[in-house]
């Protein structure tokens, strides 16, 4: 007999209702749905798959999209993503 595991319905929210963000905002994002977690910037990896769900930078660059990766029972799904406006500061004189 074989078993076969359903994939993780892996979501992720993010404390940023507009995508539209100021250069170095802090914008945290909560994923939910499996029992690790490996969070991803441009396509980069932010660390190895955790139990921690929740990621926070200030790093997000014009256009950059985040997204997460959930793994449950050896099954790995990506998320959608969110993807960034990145407006930068005014100089102030």
């Amino acid at each position: 007999t074989m078993t076969v595991n359903s994939l993780p319905t892996t979501s992720l929210t993010s404390s940023d209702i507009d995508n539209v963000i100021c250069a170095g905002e802090s914008v945290t994002f909560t994923a939910s749905g499996a029992t690790e977690y490996q969070f991803t910037v441009a396509g980069v990896q932010q660390g190895a798959y955790s139990p921690t769900n929740t990621f926070t930078t200030t790093a997000i660059q014009q256009g950059n999209t985040v997204k997460v990766s959930g793994r449950s029972s050896g099954c790995i799904i990506e998320s959608n993503g969110f993807t960034y406006t990145v407006n930068t500061l005014p100089t102030v004189t």
